[in-house]
């Protein structure tokens, strides 16, 4: 992994937390400030569908090493680990945030 790479990886991580967190506590946070009555539960929902499959495309589009290199398998077991992770958070969080309030 090259420092880019992780640089990049660490960035993505940290989206990725921030529209989960901004998708389970604003629901309450109106972003009138920019001219708009959504939430931040609104607009944190639309970007995360959009940013994660783009993120893994692009890391594989840049970053995956040569299909002879031996680091290859490894490169596509991580990435497969770290897909299913990331769905499995993000439907966690759907299913928390279309549940009715009590």
């Amino acid at each position: 992994m090259t420092f880019w790479h992780r640089v990049a990886a660490y960035a993505a991580t940290f989206g990725g937390l921030a529209l989960l967190a901004g998708a389970l506590f604003g629901w309450n946070h109106h972003l009138t400030v920019f001219g708009s009555d959504r939430t931040v539960r609104e607009v944190s929902v639309a970007p995360y569908s959009l940013l994660l499959p783009l993120w893994f495309t692009l890391e594989q589009e840049y970053w995956e090493p040569d299909k002879n290199d031996p680091n290859c398998g490894r490169f596509r077991r991580g990435q497969r680990i770290f897909r299913i992770i990331w769905i499995v958070i993000g439907g966690g969080v759907g299913i928390i945030v279309a549940s009715p309030k009590c």
